[in-house]
């Protein structure tokens, strides 16, 4: 009768137990899942947040792939956005030692510049280049071609002027030594400018092309002079190793005086002017489109980052063609800045990745020009973007998504967030130290 008794004493307390951990146990279970992600059967739940249905978060199907959000390219591969599709479409391989460095195009003849001397193709009514002739010509690390006169420069301060109203047959005109290295040159109404290295920017009286210019003027810069170009109104844009750009206008006589500087971050390693803007290559830190509407206060408009370093650039119309190294980019300058277009990589062989050191236009095609090559592109339209080009839109106002708040660029002035709502944007950070 005892144990009888004991367990009717405990037994209440063991069921009491057993249903308190069977009420833990259940918690415990379904705790951790979200109240209403196995429960399909009541929409007034919201979903997941990881789910692509959710209606807060854009699709990323509709945004169309930009350049910098994809990974390298394979050898060939073009990349496409709302601008269209950059691709190329012929070529011309060398199997001898030219490593290529500059070019200059009149349609539909092609010089290169390199290694190898000259190089002269010639483009048939398809776009196909063959070769019209090879020149031994020094090493060419810069070309300038004005009417029939091809000027070739070297880095070790040779400047050499080459008749080639005959294009398969240049003719030698004169030499001149600029004593440094001549990394740009520009020509306007019978004056030759030259970013000459540390001897800074040479003005040159050249009347007559088939004969030698003669030194005028030379400004110091503070600095090695990198490039340099023409305005429209006869002021100059000089282009520094260090230090940005600095504008100079040419008085009476023919001196050069600087009127307006733009710090930059950046080696500038090619200058390019279109009416009020002037572009320039800035190696690693991009491609910086700048407003010189005013030539005292030069001011940066904007500044595409590059994956690789911009080692030259060419420009047609609103357009313009940037070399990046391992790649080519075509942009487009807009109202409020630069907006990516389209790029492509290309290769010189099945086992060859394309060092792209040179482009330009020849009449409104654009070209690339690689250590082993030439390339004719063309730039596939895609369908017109029913909302609007995106540079075009007034900036939205500031959403929940993200707070608005302001950053500081090189050139000491600031943007807002909102400015570039809805856009990709990629950020440097870097250091001065």
């Amino acid at each position: 009768m005892r144990p009888s008794l004991a367990l009717r004493a405990v037994l209440p307390g063991l069921i009491l137990c057993n249903l308190v951990l069977a009420v833990l146990g259940i918690f415990l279970t379904r705790s951790p899942r979200a109240p209403s992600a196995s429960q399909p059967s009541q929409p007034s739940q919201p979903s997941q947040p990881s789910q692509p249905s959710q209606p807060s978060q854009p699709s990323q199907s509709s945004q169309p792939p930009q350049p910098w959000q994809s990974s390298q390219p394979a050898r060939g591969e073009a990349l496409a956005d709302r601008g269209g599709r950059l691709r190329a479409v012929s070529r011309y391989s060398t199997q001898v030692l030219s490593e290529y460095m500059t070019a200059a195009a009149r349609a539909p003849w092609i010089f290169l510049g390199g290694v190898g001397g000259i190089t002269v193709l010639k483009l048939d009514e398809d776009g196909v280049p063959t070769l019209a002739t090879r020149q031994d010509a020094g090493v060419p690390y810069r070309m300038l071609l004005q009417g029939n006169v091809l000027l070739t420069a070297d880095r070790r301060g040779g400047l050499v002027a080459h008749d080639v109203s005959q294009p398969q047959t240049p003719r030698r005109l004169w030499a001149y030594h600029a004593g440094a290295p001549v990394y740009g040159m520009a020509a306007r109404d019978g004056t030759l400018a030259l970013a000459a290295a540390g001897e800074g920017l040479l003005l040159m009286d050249w009347p007559r092309a088939d004969q030698a210019p003669q030194l005028k003027a030379r400004h110091t810069a503070d600095g090695d002079a990198r490039d340099v170009a023409w305005k429209d109104d006869g002021s100059l844009v000089l282009g520094l190793a260090k230090g940005g750009i600095r504008m100079l206008r040419v008085d009476a006589s023919g001196n050069p005086a600087v009127v307006g500087r733009l710090p930059l971050k950046g080696i500038v390693s090619r200058i390019q002017t279109r009416g009020s803007r002037v572009y320039v290559a800035l190696g690693a830190f991009g491609l910086a489109s700048v407003d010189v509407s005013d030539p005292d206060t030069p001011r940066l408009l904007s500044l595409l980052p590059s994956r690789h370093a911009v080692v030259d650039l060419a420009v047609h119309k609103d357009h313009v063609l940037a070399a990046e190294w391992e790649g080519i980019r075509m942009v487009r300058d807009g109202k409020s800045g630069l907006v990516a277009s389209a790029t492509a990589s290309l290769a010189d062989g099945p086992d060859t990745h394309a060092m792209i050191t040179a482009a330009g236009f020849v009449g409104s095609r654009p070209f690339a020009v690689t250590w082993h090559g030439f390339h004719l592109l063309a730039l596939d339209q895609a369908r017109p973007d029913k909302s609007g080009a995106a540079d075009e839109r007034p900036p939205p106002a500031p959403g929940i998504m993200a707070p608005d708040f302001e950053l500081p660029v090189i050139d000491a002035s600031s943007v807002s967030l909102r400015q570039f709502r809805g856009r990709p944007v990629m950020l440097f950070f870097f250091s001065d130290g």
